[in-house]
């Protein structure tokens, strides 16, 4: 059984404030959501990509647009790296992209947005 990880309350209004997180879904103000999901400082979009090996930067639009300085990738409960070229392009628009487990984008993602940081999040749940 997985545990969810509380993240620290927002006290900056109007900013995304993610309460819970786990592999398996996050809880923004109060709603389980456990599709693949966009975030930026406040706002959030249903994401609907490919699977994460065939993401292109096509796929990012939305977030590229939101102009964040790195983007978090939450893979799911298992790491599963980006191609290396959708690594490079966000290199060349100067936009870091890192990925790792959702539970640890979702926390890193909250705690990037409490410093202050343009920060942005594309999660997936479970197993992709």
């Amino acid at each position: 059984m997985s545990t969810a990880t509380v993240i620290q309350p927002d006290t900056h209004n109007g900013k995304i404030q993610i309460d819970a997180a786990d592999n398996q879904h996050i809880v923004i103000r109060g709603e389980q959501i456990n599709h693949p999901i966009l975030l930026c400082k406040n706002q959030s979009v249903k994401w609907t990509p490919k699977c994460i090996i065939e993401l292109t930067l096509n796929d990012f639009s939305w977030l590229i647009d939101q102009r964040p300085e790195i983007i978090l990738v939450g893979t799911g409960e298992i790491v599963k790296p980006l191609s290396a070229t959708l690594i490079q392009q966000m290199h060349e628009l100067q936009i870091g992209i890192e990925f790792m487990q959702t539970r640890s984008a979702a926390k890193t993602f909250s705690l990037l947005l409490c410093d202050q940081r343009q920060v942005g999040a594309a999660l997936f749940f479970g197993q992709m």
